[in-house]
C-alpha cells in the first residue's frame, strides 16, 4: 500500500507541475512584452534610485534629463564628471562640482515604435503601447519634479519640450544674455545641446540624443531655487553648458 501511495503521490506532483507549465507558457505568451518592458524600467528606476539617493545629498546641482534616453551606470557617471568640470566653481583645480542627474525616460510615439520593430519590419504593438504606458507615468513625474525648485537645469528633448510647452516654465533667454541671443539657441527660451561646443567635445555627452535641448527653469518660490544666490548659481551653470569654448 505503501509503494502505491508514494506513486500516487509522485503522479499527482507530476499532474501539477504540467499545469504550472501550461500557465506559464500561456501567461509568457501574451505578456512577455509586458513584463519585459516593465521589468526594463524597474531595473532603470532602481539604478537612478540608488544614484540618486547616493549622490543627491553630496551633489552641488541636480540637472534633470527628459527624454528618450535611459542612462546605465557608466554613461551616467561620465556625464555627471563632464558637466561637473564645467560648473562655474571648477576654479584651478578643473575639478568642479559634484553633479546628480535625474533621469526621467520619455519616449515619443516615433521612438517607441523604432525600439520595438525588428529587421522584418514587424513592430511589437503591445511593447509600443507599455513603453508609452510608463512614458506618460514618468512624463507626470517630471511635471510634479519642475514644481520643487530643486533643479538647476533641465535637459528635455524636442518633444516633451513642446508636448509641457516648457516655454511656460524657462526662463527666457534674453534675461540672461539680452539681445545677443547664443547661435545654438532653439528659440528664445532654449539651447541645442548638440550645437554647443561642450557637446562637439566630450563624447559621454553624445550619448544623449542630439534633439536635446538646454532650459533654464524659471525661479520658483520653492526649494533650492527660493534662495537667490543659489538661483544665480543654478544660472551660471547654465552658461556654462552654453558658453564653453572648445580646447585650441
Amino acid at each position: 500500500m505503501k509503494d502505491k501511495y508514494e506513486k500516487s503521490k509522485a503522479g499527482e506532483i507530476a499532474i501539477e507541475k504540467s499545469r504550472f507549465a501550461k500557465w506559464f507558457e500561456n501567461f509568457w505568451y501574451y505578456y512577455k512584452w509586458h513584463v519585459i518592458v516593465i521589468g526594463f524600467f524597474l531595473i532603470v528606476g532602481l539604478i537612478c534610485f540608488v544614484q540618486c539617493a547616493t549622490s543627491q545629498n553630496s551633489s552641488d546641482l541636480m540637472i534633470a534629463y527628459v527624454g528618450g534616453y535611459s542612462s546605465n551606470k557608466e554613461d551616467n557617471e561620465l556625464i555627471c564628471e563632464v558637466l561637473g568640470s564645467v560648473a562655474p566653481d571648477a576654479g584651478e583645480s578643473g575639478k568642479g562640482s559634484v553633479v546628480a542627474l535625474n533621469y526621467f525616460s520619455v519616449y515619443s510615439q516615433k521612438e517607441a515604435e523604432q525600439i520595438f520593430t525588428n529587421d522584418e519590419g514587424e513592430t511589437n504593438t503591445n511593447g509600443v503601447r507599455e513603453l508609452l504606458q510608463t512614458s506618460n507615468s514618468n512624463l507626470d513625474q517630471f511635471v510634479d519634479f519642475t514644481k520643487t525648485g530643486e533643479a538647476a537645469v533641465w535637459l528635455v528633448s524636442e518633444d516633451v519640450y513642446h508636448t509641457l510647452d516648457l516655454s511656460e516654465r524657462a526662463m527666457p533667454l534674453s534675461a540672461l544674455y539680452g539681445e545677443q541671443l547664443p547661435e545654438s539657441r532653439y528659440d528664445e527660451y532654449a539651447i541645442r545641446l548638440s550645437e554647443t561646443d561642450l557637446y562637439r567635445y566630450y563624447g559621454a555627452l553624445q550619448k544623449l540624443p542630439a534633439n536635446t535641448l538646454v532650459v533654464m527653469p524659471a525661479r520658483v518660490v520653492v526649494g533650492a531655487a527660493s534662495n537667490s544666490e543659489t538661483y544665480a548659481y543654478f544660472c551660471d551653470m547654465f552658461r556654462a553648458i552654453v558658453e564653453f569654448k572648445m580646447p585650441q
